[in-house]
């Protein structure tokens, strides 16, 4: 009767070091799929963010276009000469910041766009990170719910409840 009740302890023992590990392993299969979730995410972030720099960008050499236009009627109301001289001087200054203005908002968008595949990537390896923690957590279970049934078996042959071991049955 003792080693029916030793090794069904020793079972459940096992079992609920296993149990232990596969909750455990569970948690950073929840932890991955978050972290695989957040990469989708700034990947989208990214895309989006690209679309909306080039639409700005259209969008403002359309304004620039259509106040050099004004620009130039302008001048050409005034009566001044617009092919040469001054006219041309302040149209080419102003359309060089308009230029510039185009090239700081792809910088700005290329910079967001940047940050979030950063983020991408970071959030990708981290789901590697749980998916390897997750599956040797799982081994680990396995391995020590196995030691542990091994240990119980060695103990209890040392306490002689398997046959004859160092103590002999004490039990019966």
């Amino acid at each position: 009767m003792w080693p029916l009740l030793f090794a069904a302890g020793m079972g459940l023992q096992a079992l609920s070091t296993y149990k232990e590990s596969e909750a455990e392993a569970q948690q950073y299969e929840y932890k991955e799929a978050e972290a695989r979730y957040r990469a989708k995410v700034a990947e989208a972030d990214a895309k989006a963010m690209q679309q909306r720099t080039t639409f700005e960008q259209q969008r403002q050499i359309v304004e620039a276009a259509g106040e050099m236009g004004a620009m130039r009627v302008a001048q050409a109301t005034s009566g001044a000469q617009t092919d040469v001289g001054t006219p041309v001087l302040v149209r080419a200054q102003q359309w060089s910041e308009f230029e510039l203005e185009n090239f700081l908002i792809g910088l700005e968008g290329r910079t967001a766009k940047s940050k979030f595949l950063q983020e991408k990537a970071f959030e990708n390896i981290q789901a590697g990170i749980y998916h390897r923690t997750g599956r040797n957590v799982k081994k680990a279970g396995k391995l020590n719910m196995f030691a542990g049934i091994l240990q119980g078996f060695g103990q209890g042959y040392g306490m002689g409840i398997f046959g004859k071991g160092g103590g002999g049955n004490t039990y019966g």
